[in-house]
């Protein structure tokens, strides 16, 4: 009991804040999307802080930024990884800000993994 979700493919797993907090946390618009049509509230509170989906997305935005600046390679292939990243990152935001997300007014720091 309580395994059953690895067996179920995404698309059939109940719409939670949580999904919503991992679609946004991957930077994974189509999965916004789908939680967004579900109804979720995007200003629900996702921890005992009061921080926002907005919080977790501006946290994990500038996470994406470090990372792309400490990656190696061709200047070419990093030029082309961190558009792709922009992208998604800015359809993201689109999206939550379409469906009235704000940040919190915490004073609380939000860091990675909270």
């Amino acid at each position: 009991m309580g395994n059953l979700d690895c067996c179920m493919s995404e698309e059939h797993l109940p719409v939670t804040n949580e999904r919503l907090e991992w679609a946004v946390r991957k930077m994974d618009p189509k999965e916004v999307q789908a939680c967004l049509e579900a109804g979720l509230d995007v200003n629900m509170p996702v921890d005992r802080q009061g921080h926002t989906i907005m919080d977790i997305f501006m946290v994990e935005h500038q996470q994406m930024l470090k990372k792309c600046q400490t990656n190696r390679g061709r200047p070419e292939d990093q030029t082309r990884l961190f558009c792709e990243m922009q992208e998604s990152a800015a359809q993201v935001l689109r999206q939550l800000r379409g469906a009235g997300a704000v940040m919190s007014a915490q004073s609380a720091a939000l860091r990675r993994g909270v």
